[in-house]
């Protein structure tokens, strides 16, 4: 008997571009989590070069060290922090390097306020720099000197603890002298120049300072207040054209003590 051969069919085609039952197969959560994908991963790379560059680790510390101030009572000296937050905080995410980058980032926004004139966030800036680095004498010097052009007595209480640490520090010494004689206390401001100008016999900036903690101390003749201007002076000439606008000088102008130190025609003798 013969076989009865049936027809061969050909094969179904397959689902694919061609057809556009491949794209129609697809759900809209399936291409959701596709773009969710990619734009992870463009999020990480862009992560890793921020992190590559220092950036987040100081966005981080600023957020953080907000945390602390806020939640700790106080930081101890030495930069030990009392209170479990500021402990936690220091434990988990304080690293030197993020510390140092922090500290130069307010010193240099302390230091543009300064300049131009934005005292108080300046007093600000430089807080914050001294509260990541205690023992920097720029920063807490420079803190003393703008709470002093404010008139703050906080000023002096900055220069004497850099004294503290650090006795020959003259700039916290002269600073210290003139927050001192701001309040009316001329002879201390005196004898805290002495040992700075026992070494710095070259300092006129000391020696002027000198001068008008004399004239402010009313137990000194002209004498003891000529004597430190002359020394200022012999140093730096262009000092003389200041000595007739001083106030603290007026009353010694016309003593023959002062002869010779006041620029010819400023004043009459």
């Amino acid at each position: 008997m013969d076989a009865v051969l049936s027809p061969v069919r050909p094969p179904a085609p397959v689902p694919g571009p061609e057809t556009g039952s491949y794209y129609k197969e697809l759900s809209w959560q399936t291409i959701l989590f596709y773009y969710l994908l990619g734009f992870i991963f463009y999020a990480f790379v862009m992560l890793s070069a921020l992190v590559q560059d220092g950036t987040v680790q100081r966005l981080w510390f600023r957020w953080r060290w907000s945390l602390w101030q806020k939640h700790s009572k106080a930081v101890l000296p030495g930069g030990k922090a009392e209170g479990w937050f500021a402990r936690w905080a220091l434990r988990l995410y304080d690293t030197e390097k993020v510390r140092l980058d922090t500290f130069y980032q307010w010193l240099a926004e302390a230091n543009e306020a300064f300049e131009e004139g934005r005292l108080e966030e300046a007093v600000e800036a430089y807080s914050r720099a001294v509260d990541l680095r205690p023992d920097s004498p720029v920063a807490r010097v420079n803190l003393g000197a703008a709470l002093g052009r404010l008139g703050r007595h906080e000023a002096l209480e900055q220069f004497q603890r850099m004294l503290a640490s650090d006795g020959a520090n003259g700039d916290a010494r002269k600073n210290a002298a003139l927050a001192l004689l701001k309040l009316g206390r001329p002879a201390e401001a005196y004898d805290l120049l002495g040992p700075h100008l026992e070494v710095h016999k070259r300092d006129s900036e000391a020696w002027w300072l000198a001068a008008l903690c004399k004239a402010a101390d009313p137990d000194s003749g002209p004498e003891e207040v000529s004597e430190p201007l002359r020394r200022a002076c012999s140093m730096e000439p262009a000092l003389r054209a200041n000595i007739s606008s001083e106030e603290a000088f007026s009353p010694y102008l016309s003593d023959p003590s002062f002869r010779g130190l006041v620029v010819p025609g400023s004043q009459n003798f």
